[in-house]
């Protein structure tokens, strides 16, 4: 059975559950790099960062500055529900990519509980006003395998908000996994996976959204979305970044995302 037939003998149970995808529909803007000169409180990539004066930055666990990574002017014309209208929102990362992230496998650590939140391998920052923010130079750390180029600090990548669009659970997804999984129980699905499968990312999904260098909408694991078995990460879904295969960053086969629960963003706790 090729891909059309299966598409004709399964029509009505695909409508059904490409409807079922549609209710849980969410917005997402791209940010888009510009050409223009970057402003202190621009949204851009690297640069100096805007910081409150004498305030000491961002540190990982040994002490060493963290990496300031990128900044969104909110108060930048964009299409997002919940975010705040104004602000300033900043992203800084430790170098050593072992401290960033959740740990969710028992074999990363002797001991402990697990999921393991690794709480010293990023910081978002978010400040309400940017009056008295100045320019504060630092010295970025040595790093085996840094973040990103070296020139954006001293030339810093001004970006802008872009196109909105609409973006289902992505396959990768908790929830986009559970519905995908609907698919492979239909009658004759195990013996045409294959076909299923490309029917599906092409009809249902589109999954070149999960490159993408954008705000809102979901985050877009490369593999298993551990959420599927640790429940209580579930509420952290709202995307506050994800970096996608963005050429600026050096962050090969990884999707870098910085997620929120939606009630900490409506009540602007980015800490």
């Amino acid at each position: 059975m090729d891909k059309d037939a299966f598409k004709r003998k399964y029509d009505r149970k695909l409508a059904t559950a490409s409807d079922q995808l549609q209710t849980l529909s969410r917005k997402l803007q791209f940010l888009e790099p510009v050409n223009r000169s970057p402003s202190l409180i621009a949204s851009r990539l690297g640069g100096p960062i805007a910081w409150p004066a004498g305030a000491p930055i961002p540190a990982d666990s040994s002490g060493k500055p963290m990496v300031f990574v990128a900044q969104i002017n909110l108060a930048e014309e964009h299409s997002l529900p919940d975010f705040p209208k104004k602000g300033l929102l900043q992203l800084f990362l430790a170098n050593d990519v072992n401290e960033r992230g959740i740990t969710f496998f028992r074999e990363y650590r002797n001991e402990g509980d697990y999921p393991l939140r690794n709480g010293f391998g990023f910081k978002l920052v978010f400040h309400s006003e940017t009056k008295g923010l100045v320019e504060t130079q630092y010295q970025l750390p040595r790093a085996e395998y840094p973040i990103y180029q070296p020139e954006i600090q001293n030339q810093p990548q001004p970006i802008t908000f872009g196109e909105t669009t609409d973006q289902l659970p992505p396959i990768s997804h908790w929830q986009g996994l559970e519905i995908y999984e609907r698919f492979e129980q239909f009658p004759d699905a195990e013996n045409y996976l294959m076909e299923l499968d490309e029917l599906l990312r092409s009809e249902v999904w589109d999954e070149q959204l999960s490159t993408g260098f954008y705000v809102g909408g979901y985050a877009c694991p490369l593999q298993l979305d551990q959420r599927r078995f640790f429940e209580e990460y579930r509420k952290y879904d709202t995307c506050v970044m994800n970096f996608g295969d963005l050429p600026l960053l050096h962050l090969q086969d990884m999707n870098l995302a910085v997620l929120i629960a939606r009630a900490d963003l409506r009540a602007m706790k980015f800490d």
